[in-house]
């Protein structure tokens, strides 16, 4: 379940770029 925690870190660093 690695997989998932890096996917989830990608997914909020893309969410705060978005919402900027």
């Amino acid at each position: 379940m690695s997989h998932r925690h890096t996917y989830s870190a990608s997914n909020q660093q893309r969410a705060q770029e978005a919402d900027r």
